[in-house]
């Protein structure tokens, strides 16, 4: 097969002019195969929930012809062939070291790849150079066909980080543009360092990064968990409303959760020294182990350090939660008082509260949290379900109906609101 002439052009290059004029006019389908590409990594990445910037240039002539003489010189070529493979090239910029991790798969699962250099790799930590991991890809047949490309054209694809790509940057003005290579040692550990430090800087990201993301998804744990347990216990409800066996609550608590296998202990003996998140991660591990004691006592230890405002809400709504969990009303709902004393717009700790009301057949006001909530847009059908059954204690079946009715439009398969509303119906004769 006759080998690409932009990836492979001849040195010693003779005629240079001609030589300039055909490789001008393979620039608009070289920009053009550019442009494609790059939204079609545009288009495949976003798919990933990933958002990277996305830079891309098609080499301008001078950088190529320079690149030529610079590649040929650098083998001790007399003549022959070079390869140039980065004519067409995408640059994929993240603001973190595991969004590259998941480009790379990306660019594998997507691309037939044709070699992988990690560059920075090969230097020690005493020396200093850019890191950045660069993938050689086939351009797909059907971009080659559109644009009239010759069947064997590569592109390059450089992954950093955004701190990779700020030294890579610099360091090209500094050294590579100045001709510039630093002999003298103070300068060179001057330089390594500031690598280095950007470097850490990267890990360091990463796992704050990481650090969110458990923090996260034990609040998320911890949420759903909660409610799906409060269902769990106004489905009990419903079907002591159905026997009708009482005009009061028989609620007995919220169900105790089994602890956690994946959790071992690590929340005794916990030290004032630590930070804020690394407490409440511990304290929503111990909460999410259903081990409440601990949990109130780190939620109750991060408070005593006044943080701010708005920490302080967030902790007094889970240590609320663990005392609810722990049946401890009248302590749920100083704590989501507490909360709403910093946030009078926090849905949630209206929701909460009106629930502990609720538990504590408070009724009253357990409609106005709830009418608060659903004002304030939060979980629309849970806190409609649960102001209808507060409606259908206080006896205002008209009210329950509505609400029933408005839950319903939302989740129309709910077999609690449509058991509830049956009884209802029951009720008013219909």
């Amino acid at each position: 097969m006759q080998r690409s002439r932009i990836i492979y052009p001849e040195y010693p290059v003779e005629g240079k002019i001609a030589f300039m004029q055909w490789y001008h006019s393979q620039c608009a389908s070289l920009e053009g195969c550019m442009v494609e590409l790059q939204r079609r990594l545009a288009s495949i990445i976003s798919q990933h929930d990933l958002h990277p910037t996305i830079k891309s240039r098609v080499k301008s002539f001078h950088s190529y012809y320079e690149k030529i003489q610079h590649r040929a010189r650098s083998i001790g070529m007399e003549s022959g062939r070079v390869e140039i493979n980065d004519a067409v090239g995408i640059r994929i910029i993240c603001p973190f070291i595991e969004d590259l991790h998941q480009i790379e798969h990306i660019l594998q699962e997507h691309f037939k790849v044709h070699e992988v250099e990690r560059k920075g790799s090969e230097y020690s930590f005493q020396e200093f150079g850019y890191e950045s991991t660069h993938y050689l890809l086939h351009v797909p047949q059907q971009i080659l066909g559109e644009y009239n490309l010759e069947p064997d054209l590569l592109f390059e694809v450089q992954l950093r980080t955004i701190l990779q790509d700020a030294w890579a940057e610099v360091e090209h003005e500094l050294i590579y543009k100045a001709e510039f290579t630093p002999f003298d040692q103070p300068l060179k550990r001057k330089l390594a360092a500031l690598n280095a430090n950007l470097s850490l800087a990267d890990i360091i990201f990463q796992e704050i990064r990481d650090y969110q993301r458990q923090l996260h998804q034990q609040m998320d744990r911890r949420r759903e968990s909660f409610m799906a347990r409060l269902h769990a216990v106004l489905d009990a409800e419903m079907d002591e409303y159905l026997q009708d066996s009482r005009p009061g609550s028989v609620f007995n608590g919220m169900p105790v959760e089994p602890p956690d296998p994946v959790f071992e202990g690590g929340v005794d003996g916990f030290s004032p020294a630590e930070n804020i998140d690394a407490f409440l991660l511990r304290a929503l591990y111990a909460h999410n182990a259903g081990r409440y004691d601990d949990s109130v006592a780190l939620y109750s230890s991060i408070l005593s350090g006044s943080p701010e405002g708005f920490v302080r809400a967030l902790i007094y709504i889970h240590r609320g939660m663990a005392q609810f969990a722990q049946r401890k009303y009248d302590c749920a709902v100083d704590d989501f008082f507490q909360a709403l004393e910093i946030d009078n717009t926090n849905g949630k700790a209206y929701y909460y509260r009106g629930m502990a009301y609720y538990m504590l057949d408070n009724l009253e006001a357990a409609v106005h949290d709830l009418d608060t909530a659903l004002d304030l847009g939060y979980r629309e059908f849970d806190s409609l379900f649960s102001r209808a059954l507060v409606y259908f204690r206080l006896g205002d079946m008209t009210s329950a109906l509505a609400d029933c009715d408005m839950a319903l439009e939302i989740d129309e398969d709910s077999r609690s609101v449509r058991r509830l509303r049956t009884r209802i119906l029951q009720k008013i004769g219909v």
